[in-house]
């Protein structure tokens, strides 16, 4: 007796093998999508706070010819911006640059300021230490961290 296809029984059992390891791997590949999101916002914010200190340090003039201070501003929870303003002033940046974060990461940073400025050729961070929390919404967080001396660190 030569048989020809699959019995009701195979089938069952291959459907349900599928949706057992679909039911553990959809979830583990959501999660998985969720932290690189949240890594990649936080490593593209970390690449443009180094962008401003090194325009500071580099001395960049700004339209006028003046010389210009760089910086991050956070424009709100989910957008941020490269830019500038005369040296030596306490003005609020210039958008240069605007960027948004992924879906469902936010930003905030800490202390009143909402901005961090390098200063001119020493690359410091005039308004003083600042971390900036980012949150994912299903609560996974990290931080960059930007100390008054400069340094970034994540």
């Amino acid at each position: 007796f030569n048989k020809q296809g699959f019995t009701l029984i195979e089938l069952i059992i291959v459907i349900s093998l599928i949706a057992i390891l679909s039911g553990v791997a959809i979830p583990r590949l959501l999660s998985f999508s969720r932290t690189q999101n949240l890594e990649q916002a936080i490593l593209d914010f970390e690449s443009s706070l180094y962008k401003a200190r090194s325009l500071s340090i580099d001395s960049v003039t700004n339209s006028s010819g003046s010389q210009a201070e760089w910086g991050i501003l956070v424009t709100s929870d989910s957008t941020y911006a490269l830019g500038q303003r005369d040296s030596g002033t306490s003005d609020t940046l210039t958008v240069k640059e605007s960027y948004s974060l992924p879906d469902n990461v936010s930003v905030s940073p800490s202390g009143s300021s909402i901005q961090s400025v390098f200063e001119r050729i020493s690359g410091r961070c005039i308004e003083g230490a600042r971390t900036y929390t980012f949150t994912e919404f299903s609560g996974s967080s990290g931080t960059i961290v930007v100390y008054d001396s400069g340094r970034i660190e994540n």
